[in-house]
């Protein structure tokens, strides 16, 4: 069963649906050095190495036609995002920057390509 909770991002008021407990979370190991494909169904926490300044860049939701993630730590933590298929989204320091593309949204998972890019 998957339920539906209210997010408020960018001043935006979102339907999100979050997965029924028990659902597969996504490997997240894999994105931890900010470089990864990864598909998501609803709010997951994927920890990254801190050369951004990001530590946790948090999938907050997914509707049918957007993404909203937050970051954690660094010099902007707590930023949010929103974008859908096609969009990117970018948050890092002085030092690198870390950018989320949507790839695909399809059937309540998206597709999001996460890479890092050392300034």
């Amino acid at each position: 069963m998957v339920r539906s909770i209210a997010v408020l991002a960018l001043g935006a008021l979102l339907a999100v649906a979050v997965p029924a407990a028990g659902a597969a979370t996504p490997d997240v190991s894999s994105c931890f050095n900010g470089t990864c494909t990864i598909a998501v169904s609803g709010p997951v926490d994927i920890p990254l190495d801190g050369r951004a300044g990001p530590t946790v860049l948090s999938v907050v939701g997914v509707t049918s036609y957007a993404v909203a993630v937050s970051i954690k730590g660094g010099p902007n933590g707590g930023s949010v995002s929103m974008t859908g298929v096609g969009g990117r989204m970018a948050f890092g320091s002085d030092r690198a920057r870390i950018t989320t593309s949507v790839r695909s949204i399809q059937g309540g998972v998206a597709v999001l390509d996460i890479s890092t890019t050392v300034r």
